[in-house]
C-alpha cells in the first residue's frame, strides 16, 4: 500500500499481518525540512548545510542526516505497518550511498516474519531513488498486548 501525508493511520494486529504486506511513501528532503531537523538535532556538521564544502567533498549537493532518514520509518512503523498497537524493538539501518538534498526517495517497510509465539513482527527496510537501495535494513515490532505462547 502507497501512503501519502494524508493517509490515515492503518494499525493491524498481528493476527492480520503477513509475510510481504508493505507500506510505500515517496518522501523529498528540502532545504527547510533540513534546517528544521537541524534545529532540532542541533546537527550543524558542514556536509549537511554548506554547500561548498559538500561540493569540495565530492557531492551534489548537502547530504542528508543519517537520523533524518530514520524519522520517516517511525511513521510508517508506528501508523501503517505494524501500525499503532506495536511498539518498535529495535531498528538498523545500513547508510549504502547518500539521500542529498533535493532528493525524492521512496521508503518501504515489508513485513518478512511474523512469529506469533512471541507477539513480534520482523520488517525489512529500504530507501530507494530510481530503483536504486540508498538505505536498507531491518526492525523488529512487537505487540506488548500479546501475550507469548509458553
Amino acid at each position: 500500500m502507497f501512503v501519502t501525508d494524508d493517509t490515515p493511520p492503518t494499525p493491524h494486529a498481528l493476527a492480520e499481518i503477513k509475510a510481504g504486506m508493505f507500506v510505500a511513501q515517496d518522501v523529498r528532503f528540502t532545504k527547510e525540512k533540513m534546517g528544521s531537523f537541524i534545529s532540532l538535532s542541533k546537527d550543524e556538521a558542514r556536509i549537511h548545510r554548506d554547500l561548498d564544502f559538500a561540493n569540495e567533498q565530492g557531492y551534489d549537493d548537502c547530504i542528508v542526516h543519517g537520523l533524518m532518514l530514520g524519522m520517516s520509518f517511525s511513521r510508517l512503523l508506528g501508523m501503517y505497518l505494524p501500525g499503532e498497537i506495536s511498539v518498535i524493538r529495535n531498528l538498523k539501518l545500513e547508510f549504502r550511498k547518500p539521500v542529498l538534498v533535493g532528493d525524492k526517495v521512496t521508503y518501504r517497510v515489508e513485513a518478512s516474519k511474523v512469529v506469533a509465539a512471541v507477539g513480534a513482527v520482523i520488517l525489512k527496510l529500504s530507501i530507494e531513488r530510481d530503483g536504486e537501495v540508498l538505505v536498507s535494513g531491518t526492525s523488529e515490532c512487537v505487540f506488548p498486548g500479546v501475550a507469548p505462547r509458553a
